[in-house]
């Protein structure tokens, strides 16, 4: 059954709403000031719509710039709870060894991130890695969403794995090659470098017995 929560963060919540919808505010305010004074009228609809027109994109990009300063400890700690829950999910034994591959995605307004996070979570045992690839953070409503679906590779099967990163970006591609000749594959845009030498580490160490 699949599972979902809040992410536990101290961001100001109706700052952290404005800022990914600023765009409507940042254009309604200016209409709606000027609607606001003609309606009230004289010094006082003077004073409200002036307000209105020269707050409204105060707050909105006040907003904005907030989503970005807070974006990275809210993907921080939303992939510390779907780390912990995919692990929950699987019954592990011995001792392990867990990674996250990040992506973002989704719609979004002008200026703002990506506001979905999709993460693979790697937990590399003694004989076997598995992989937990079903779970979403929302930046926008602070939530989390993980399913119970989880892939299971025992190393007997495992001819490698790699981590290609890419040129351009942040991030790259991480897959494991089967001996029958598939492979999995893994986009991300967090470095995983760690990841790839725990796998191998554990592969050359079963291996070696």
């Amino acid at each position: 059954m699949a599972r979902d929560g809040e992410i536990d963060t101290d961001v100001n919540r109706p700052l952290w709403r404005i800022g990914w919808h600023w765009a409507y505010l940042f254009i309604g305010a200016p209409v709606l000031g000027i609607a606001l004074g003609y309606f009230v009228g004289g010094a006082l609809g003077f004073a409200v719509g002036l307000l209105t027109v020269a707050g409204g994109p105060v707050f909105a990009l006040s907003g904005l710039v907030y989503v970005h300063v807070k974006k990275d400890d809210v993907i921080r700690r939303g992939t510390t709870v779907v780390e912990r829950e995919a692990a929950a999910t699987v019954q592990r034994t011995g001792d392990t060894e867990t990674h996250s591959l990040l992506t973002t995605g989704g719609k979004r307004l002008p200026l703002l991130p990506k506001p979905n996070a999709q993460v693979a979570t790697l937990i590399a045992g003694d004989d076997h890695l598995l992989v937990h690839s079903e779970a979403e953070i929302n930046l926008p409503s602070l939530t989390w969403r993980i399913g119970n679906s989880t892939n299971e590779y025992h190393y007997d099967r495992v001819a490698g794995v790699n981590y290609d990163p890419d040129e351009h970006e942040d991030g790259g591609t991480f897959w494991v090659n089967f001996s029958d000749g598939q492979d999995r594959r893994w986009d991300t845009m967090t470095d995983a470098d760690g990841a790839l030498q725990s796998v191998q580490n554990r592969i050359r160490a079963y291996n070696s017995q």
